[in-house]
């Protein structure tokens, strides 16, 4: 995790004159979790972010450098025969590009902005219950994701320094890991609001 900030950080201190800090922002939305579908009723978890960001070299484009946590919260068994249930917990850090298409065509009038970006997922899995059709199961471990990131998004301008946003982001592993159901693959939908100084 150490050289994922260092990497980050020396990314944003080599940029010009015309990258800055200007915003700070808070995200709150749902992810989906690593759990299977079948016999599971928690599908998706509480997924806050906390971000500092600004423009990027122009004013069609912005940075940002963020960190989140969620749990699935997870405590009881799935009624699911010859299957162990896994809770789930995650710390997230991560950098995003933002590109507003808007603001480099004058034609182009939705307020929609592109995303991709880069983070680390520290996760943790707790055995909770159950076992396979042998009667094995994982013991608690964590292990780490470095994802590459991609979505998309809607602003609405709601006062001179405040900027209301919603979009979904998909996670895509570097590297599948194949205890992870869908691999590691997963996605979020957030509400989040920006305010800049």
């Amino acid at each position: 995790m150490k050289y994922v900030i260092t990497f980050i950080l020396a990314f944003v201190l080599s940029m010009n004159a015309q990258t800055n800090i200007s915003r700070v922002s808070v995200d709150f939305g749902i992810i989906r979790n690593y759990q299977y579908n079948f016999g599971n009723e928690k599908l998706y978890a509480f997924y806050p972010e906390v971000k500092i960001g600004g423009q990027f070299f122009a004013n069609y484009s912005e940075w940002e450098f963020y960190t989140s946590y969620w749990s699935d919260g997870i405590s009881k068994a799935f009624n699911v025969r010859d299957a162990a249930t896994y809770s789930y917990s995650s710390v997230v850090v991560g950098s995003k590009l933002y590109l507003y298409p808007s603001k480099i065509l004058e034609e182009f009038s939705l307020p929609i902005y592109l995303i991709s970006g880069i983070s680390y997922h520290n996760l943790n899995e707790k055995y909770v219950g159950g076992s396979d059709y042998i009667g094995d199961h994982r013991n608690d471990n964590s292990f780490q994701l470095l994802t590459f990131d991609i979505g998309v998004g809607i602003y609405f301008d709601i006062y001179y320094k405040f900027r209301l946003r919603i979009d979904t982001n998909v996670f895509i592993p570097f590297k599948d890991v194949d205890r992870l159901y869908n691999y590691g693959r997963n996605g979020n939908l957030k509400l989040g609001f920006d305010y800049f100084y």
